[in-house]
């Protein structure tokens, strides 16, 4: 027994298995040597990715699918998986510094430790965590459902069939000049427009049935553009499937613009003779259809029992206008409606036509380059 007590009655003192932090890693206290810039970094990322989905379905919005090298639903499958990759690694770091937080409270227990862990680590606790459910619990049950945006943002983006118009530029072969001796033959002696040739008889006959104007040796795109000729700027209407060209619909002369003057034929060159029957002219030929066509005169004198009315030409009968009103004492039952507009109209479509068809593709100053959309 004395042994025993003497064995006790001396007992060696503990020694414990611990070394003291090194001197090497002190806490280094301070806001920027503290902040997570991991995590700050991670959620930038995630917002850069939010944005790029956004540009990416902006730009692409209404715009023709060749423009695009790469399809815009790959690029929005990149910000989308971009996206979830930064916030789950923001999550992660987010965790971190909620546990260790969590572990320097006073009267923190083992169980709120395990808790901040596995709600961060379990979107099942996340969700079945009831009364204990805190903000990363939320974060967890949020960055779970994130992933949903890839095909929503890819539904957001689908492809149509559309009208689209961008500027280009088309080469359009029309005439500088007409020809000489283009249009008509002159009377012998008279020099008064008698007959056209036969070039423009083809041009007259197509003008008068509103044939589609043609467009010769020319390249085209299905495009809606305005047309620049030398002499003058016409807005015009291109039919890419017909091949065919037209002043574009509710145009008149006063939507166009004139560039320059076309040169007078010198007096010889007008009267020159291809044989020995007629002269020839370069716009005599206008002259003649444009008379045929609208050149129309119209008398009206009382003839005792009523009014007697003398009438040539056909312009007259499409514009006259027959009422029952009397004006200022004078009798108006019949007057005429001004043709002056439909006539400079039609003169504007002839010359375009002439413009287009006697475009000559040997001759360089004939083919234009202008600006379409």
């Amino acid at each position: 027994m004395d042994a025993m007590k003497t064995a006790f009655s001396n007992p060696r003192p503990l020694e414990y298995d611990y070394q003291s932090i090194q001197k090497g890693s002190p806490w280094q206290p301070g806001f920027i040597r503290r902040t997570p810039w991991a995590g700050l970094g991670a959620m930038l990322g995630a917002l850069f990715g939010v944005l790029a989905g956004v540009l990416v379905l902006y730009f692409s919005d209404n715009q023709p699918v060749e423009d695009w090298t790469v399809q815009p639903t790959v690029y929005l499958a990149i910000a989308s998986a971009a996206t979830n990759i930064f916030l789950h690694f923001a999550l992660t770091e987010a965790l971190t510094i909620a546990w260790w937080c969590r572990a320097l409270e006073p009267n923190t227990s083992f169980a709120d430790l395990h808790r901040t862990w596995d709600f961060g680590q379990s979107l099942w606790s996340a969700v079945t965590s009831g009364r204990k459910f805190n903000a990363i619990a939320l974060a967890t049950i949020l960055v779970a459902l994130v992933p949903i945006n890839g095909p929503l943002l890819q539904r957001a983006s689908r492809i149509k069939l559309g009208h689209f118009e961008r500027e280009t530029s088309v080469n359009i072969l029309v005439a500088e000049d007409l020809p000489d001796a283009y249009t008509g033959y002159l009377s012998d002696r008279g020099y008064e427009p008698a007959l056209l040739t036969s070039t423009f008889v083809d041009i007259v006959q197509d003008f008068n049935q509103r044939v589609p104007v043609p467009i010769r040796n020319s390249e085209l795109t299905i495009r809606n553009c305005t047309f620049r000729p030398a002499t003058v700027i016409y807005p015009v209407t291109i039919d890419a499937t017909s091949s065919t060209i037209s002043l574009t619909a509710g145009t008149n002369i006063s939507d166009d613009k004139i560039m320059k003057l076309a040169d007078t034929p010198s007096y010889m060159t007008e009267h020159e003779t291809i044989d020995s029957s007629f002269n020839v002219s370069t716009y005599g030929g206008f002259i003649k259809a444009l008379s045929d066509s609208y050149a129309s005169v119209v008398h009206m004198d009382f003839g005792a029992i009523g009014f007697e009315i003398f009438n040539q030409g056909a312009l007259s009968n499409r514009y006259v206008n027959t009422s029952s009103t009397y004006k200022d004492g004078l009798n108006c039952t019949l007057n005429f409606g001004d043709p002056t507009d439909d006539i400079i109209s039609n003169m504007r479509e002839l010359m375009f036509r002439t413009a287009m068809a006697s475009a000559d593709i040997n001759h360089p100053a004939d083919l234009h380059n202008v600006p379409a959309r």
